[in-house]
């Protein structure tokens, strides 16, 4: 029998969000990368997650193309340390999606801001991940909004 699965709440400040909208907006058509820096509770009723800060790696642009966000071990350790000095913890990460108009046309509409199949494979971990779609208008102006997602727990294959 399946359990109930418990709701997560995630409550973040919208001055960080719209932060990260500007930066994604500001790296276009490159994706942009960082650290969710925060508390992440359980309680009987569920699992809250309070991000207080979203912190960027210095050296993110270097490793971010159109293509891909290829996050760094030393960005998790730093972050990590970062927040342990600030009494908070490592709780998600978040990246954005650009689509250009040429891209989102080919496909027929404006993409969602669902975590690819690489994302997928790649955050094995009990934390949230948040992904910021970033896309040129008809107009050529940029819009962005972001979306959290729960922990990913692997799924191990056996086909008989």
């Amino acid at each position: 029998m399946a359990k109930n699965v418990k709701p997560i709440l995630v409550e973040c400040p919208r001055r960080l969000i719209e932060g990260f909208k500007r930066e994604a907006k500001r790296v276009f058509p490159k994706e942009t990368y960082a650290l969710l820096i925060g508390f992440d509770e359980e309680s009987p009723a569920g699992r809250r997650v309070s991000i207080t800060e979203i912190h960027y790696p210095e050296d993110a642009e270097r490793f971010c193309t159109t293509q891909r966000a290829d996050w760094q071990d030393a960005w998790l350790v730093d972050a990590a340390e970062h927040a342990k000095e600030a009494g908070t913890e490592l709780i998600g990460d978040i990246h954005s999606h650009p689509w250009t108009r040429a891209e989102w046309e080919a496909i027929n509409g404006i993409p969602g801001r669902q975590m690819s199949e690489e994302d997928c494979d790649k955050f094995k971990w009990n934390r949230i991940a948040g992904i910021c779609r970033v896309y040129e208008t008809r107009t050529g102006k940029l819009r962005a909004s972001v979306r959290f997602w729960p922990p990913l727990t692997p799924v191990k294959m056996r086909i008989t």
